[in-house]
Formats: structure tokens, C-alpha cells, sequence
């Protein structure tokens, strides 16, 4: 038996961690890829990958950072959507794409990133358990128990985040849609809180990402 667990332990370990996107997921951030024309780009062994995608809007944003192994240098880049309106009425997406330059140096903001909580977080899927409040257990006129179902808050609209990760062996895909607000109403839930401190990062550090309570005061 402790012979199988150490083997479980090396295995695990020559693999590294790994968590990546269902399906669904998967075909959506496909979309998003083709639109911003970054879908020939291969992931670097040091990169991060996060996606905002507006839910009421058109607009859709990517922050990348990564160890550039030619250059060996760490680089930022950013992207975005702006949809501009044609003769004919309709909307043309055009993709703006530019290097990030930031006050702090750009390889402690990447380490910051890469050590933070990031590579294990779940998606917030898994963790919707945690927002339901705790059903009272009654007992009936029958004698039976019974407790009613419990719904947590549920945003609408808003932004949503994919976020990849990789760094070496290991490799994490999350989905979150709207963390700011989540946090909010649950400053308590840990993966909350680690998804809010790493777009901080990104967002202190490039001025990126604008804060949601602009757009939703």
C-alpha cells in the first residue's frame, strides 16, 4: 500500500499539475482566439493567458505575459476589440495589438503571477456550493425531515475571465464570470479572493483591465 501511494506521488509529480477547460469552454475561447487572431500563437513554457470578454458588449480584451526564450526577456503584450460601424450599417471588428510597459519590471510581475494561487485555483463552477446558504432541517407534521433547496447570488451580464496558466509541467485553465462582484457579496471564499488578488496584479501593474464599477456603478 505505501508502495502504490509513493508511486501516485512520482507519477503526479513527473506530470505536473494539470486542469484545463470542458468542452464548451474549449469552443468558446476557440471563438475568442480566432477573433483576436491569436490562435496560431504556441504557448511558451512561462506564459499567461487571460481573457475578458464583456457579456453585453462586443468587447474583448487579452493580457498576455511570458518568458520570451529567444530574447530571454519577459514580455507583456495586449489586445483588444473595437467595433467600428460601416457604410452599410453593420460592424467591422477591428483587433488593436500593442507591447505593455509597466513602472514595476516585467519579470517580477510575471513571478508574481506564476507564484500566486493561480495554477490550482478550480473554476468558479466548482465552487457555486460554497455561495448556497446552509438549508434549515425541519420536521413535518408527518414526522418527516425535510429541508428546502438553496440558490446563491446569481450575477447577470457583466464580464467573464478565461485564464490560462502555464509554467513548465504545469498548466491550469479557469472560467469566472464577474469575480469582482462575487467578492462583494462573499468576501469569505478563498478562491475569490485569490482570482481578485491576481487581476489586481495585472491591473496595478499595466493599468489594464478597467475596473468594473465603472461600467457598473
Amino acid at each position: 500500500m505505501k508502495n502504490c501511494i509513493v508511486l501516485i506521488f512520482l507519477f503526479c509529480s513527473f506530470l505536473g499539475f494539470c486542469q484545463k477547460f470542458s468542452e464548451s469552454e474549449r469552443s468558446y475561447l476557440s471563438k475568442l482566439e480566432k477573433i483576436l487572431k491569436v490562435d496560431t500563437i504556441p504557448f511558451y513554457n512561462q506564459e499567461i493567458r487571460v481573457y475578458k470578454k464583456s457579456g453585453i458588449t462586443t468587447g474583448l480584451e487579452l493580457f498576455r505575459i511570458y518568458y520570451d526564450e529567444q530574447k530571454k526577456d519577459y514580455k507583456a503584450d495586449f489586445y483588444y476589440t473595437i467595433a467600428k460601424k460601416s457604410s452599410n450599417d453593420s460592424h467591422e471588428i477591428i483587433i488593436k495589438h500593442f507591447e505593455l510597459k509597466s513602472f514595476y519590471n516585467t519579470e517580477y510581475i510575471a513571478l508574481q503571477l506564476l507564484t500566486s494561487n493561480i495554477k490550482y485555483l478550480p473554476s468558479d463552477e466548482a465552487i457555486r456550493y460554497k455561495m448556497k446558504p446552509k438549508p434549515k432541517i425541519t420536521l413535518d407534521i408527518g414526522g418527516y425531515f425535510s429541508y428546502p433547496k438553496t440558490y446563491g447570488m446569481t450575477v447577470v451580464d457583466g464580464v467573464g475571465y478565461y485564464v490560462q496558466v502555464k509554467d513548465g509541467k504545469d498548466f491550469n485553465e479557469i472560467h469566472y464570470s464577474n469575480p469582482e462582484r462575487y467578492l462583494e457579496h462573499y468576501p469569505n471564499i478563498d478562491e475569490y479572493i485569490s482570482i481578485n488578488e491576481f487581476l489586481d496584479i495585472i491591473k496595478k501593474s499595466f493599468n489594464i483591465f478597467e475596473d468594473y464599477k465603472k461600467l457598473y456603478p
